[in-house]
């Protein structure tokens, strides 16, 4: 498998440019039932009317799965950020008004943020009284169909879900960080998935 260039490495998966479509290559270990609940997220995410990138096909590449979608030209908000600090303020701004119009979006039929933070948290290699108080935190969140992007909990839970439960009851994103707006904007700028 030959692509044009890697455009992300998370673990366990890593996003190559192919032409006009992105691949997103996952790790071996994932399970295919994985695999299909995000392709139908990301479906689902399209009917909201959010400018995403088409979904193009679920396959297999060289026996692991692949999400692959349209590409969509630019550079990351991160990037423009690291490039142009000066315009720092007015990026962040920026950003911040992408994650309301994102949370905005109703899609009632999208699995629920809060399930996945709940087994997620149950399956999680914790201390019972660490996973307790993250449940107890959770149940303390609104519960909304709006669409979020939650994609961070293999990076950062503990931090992630310390400092999210301390945001206004209007963010129910994981990467919201604090009830204070400037400490919000910096730690929610942290790249594009």
């Amino acid at each position: 498998m030959e692509f044009e260039r890697v455009l992300a490495v998370r673990t366990n998966k890593t996003v190559y440019r192919d032409g006009d479509r992105a691949v997103k290559l996952f790790g071996e270990d994932f399970r295919e039932s994985d695999i299909l609940n995000e392709a139908l997220n990301h479906a689902r995410a399209e009917e909201t009317g959010l400018p995403v990138p088409a979904l193009l096909e679920v396959c297999k590449i060289e026996g692991r799965w692949a999400i692959v979608t349209r590409f969509i030209p630019g550079k990351t908000l991160a990037r423009r950020m690291d490039e142009e600090p000066e315009k720092r303020e007015a990026y962040l701004e920026r950003f911040v008004a992408l994650q309301v119009e994102v949370q905005s979006r109703r899609s009632p039929l999208m699995n629920r943020l809060h399930d996945k933070m709940y087994r997620k948290i149950t399956e999680a290699e914790l201390t019972d009284a660490t996973k307790f108080e993250l449940h107890k935190r959770l149940a303390s969140l609104p519960a909304r169909a709006s669409v979020c992007h939650g994609d961070c909990w293999r990076a950062c839970c503990r931090t992630c879900w310390r400092n999210c439960t301390r945001t206004c009851a209007t963010a129910t994103s994981t990467r919201a960080t604090s009830s204070s707006p400037t400490r919000t904007r910096r730690t929610s700028s942290t790249g594009r998935t």
